[in-house]
């Protein structure tokens, strides 16, 4: 009774052990939801090259709004996570960083596809117009829409990693000492954190 006594003493004395959250599983789900933008990229460039002017509007337009929409959840994951205060700085500098690009990404993809519908609407009946709809267009086409997936794919690694960083940093060694009833000392250690 008397160990269990000083044993709980000396836990309920200790500062609130680090908890990860749900850093780590949003860190996962993050860098597999990557492959959402990405994978709408890569389908508006196939609907490009197969004259689907439709569905290739929607599906730009949609690679770059699910952009904030999936860099939520690393964000939120690594957020979860309980640092001390010089434990968070990096996975917060890698937070910043990671929205930085995300919405560099998602504001380049919109403002292109918003630009190249302007110009194709005012030079539909030039011949730089025409330029649009020819092969030399739908690899310029093509360039851009993949360095557009790259930037923001790049955003929300950033933010995975972020997330992962805060949980990896959450997760700290544990060591008790308590005093034994018939004298001595009794050494507890384990990892705190939940898995």
């Amino acid at each position: 009774m008397t160990l269990a006594l000083v044993a709980w003493l000396v836990v309920a004395q200790a500062e609130p052990a680090p908890d990860p959250g749900f850093a780590r599983e949003g860190g996962v789900v993050g860098i597999a939801l990557t492959a959402v933008p990405l994978a709408l990229s890569v389908g508006s460039i196939v609907a490009m090259w197969q004259n689907n002017g439709t569905t290739q509007d929607w599906l730009t337009v949609a690679s770059g709004l699910t952009v904030p929409l999936v860099g939520l959840v690393p964000t939120f994951g690594g957020r979860s996570a309980v640092l001390a205060e010089e434990l968070s700085v990096r996975p917060r500098v890698f937070r910043i960083i990671g929205w930085v690009i995300s919405i560099y990404g998602t504001v380049s993809t919109l403002a292109g596809f918003a630009v190249g519908k302007l110009i194709g609407a005012v030079l539909s009946q030039t011949d730089v117009g025409r330029f649009a709809t020819s092969d030399a267009g739908k690899v310029v086409g093509t360039v851009n829409t993949l360095w557009n997936a790259a930037i923001c794919t790049t955003g929300l690694l950033f933010l995975s990693a972020s997330s992962l960083m805060a949980a990896n940093r959450a997760v700290t060694p544990t060591v008790a000492v308590v005093p034994m009833p018939g004298g001595g000392w009794a050494a507890f250690s384990g990892v705190s954190g939940r898995f």
